[in-house]
């Protein structure tokens, strides 16, 4: 059963600048943002162009690296996997049935990887 009143009372304590819950959760929203300004910020900080950016400023070995792979994929040095599934099955691999989804990757974001994922590029 609805209470009109009790939602009042709620609503009221709420909207109290007094309520120490309230204050503290402005003071959180005046730092940083509503949720969906904190999320674009997010987004934003977590784009291709912005990391890179922040790997340049802060002097990554990693920079010049990221760069090189980034011209040699512009040059087309590298093969799309269907044809790499030629070169392994020849003409085969056309009518062969590939399950993407259970597709084997490699994570690197531990960076200890990236010079061999470098060097094997």
């Amino acid at each position: 059963m609805f209470n009109e009143a009790g939602v009042r009372e709620v609503n009221e304590y709420l909207a109290d600048s007094r309520n120490p819950l309230m204050s503290e959760l402005k003071r959180v929203v005046d730092k940083y943002g509503t949720p969906e300004e904190i999320n674009a910020k997010a987004r934003a900080a977590g784009s291709c162009n912005a990391l890179m950016d922040r790997l340049q400023s802060m002097g990554s070995p990693y920079y010049q690296d990221l760069q090189w792979l980034i011209k040699e994929r512009d040059k087309g040095s590298f093969i799309p996997i269907s044809q790499y599934r030629r070169n392994v099955f020849g003409s085969a691999a056309d009518q062969k049935y590939f399950d993407d989804a259970k597709a084997v990757t490699l994570e690197i974001s531990a960076c200890q990887y990236f010079p061999w994922l470098i060097k094997e590029a």
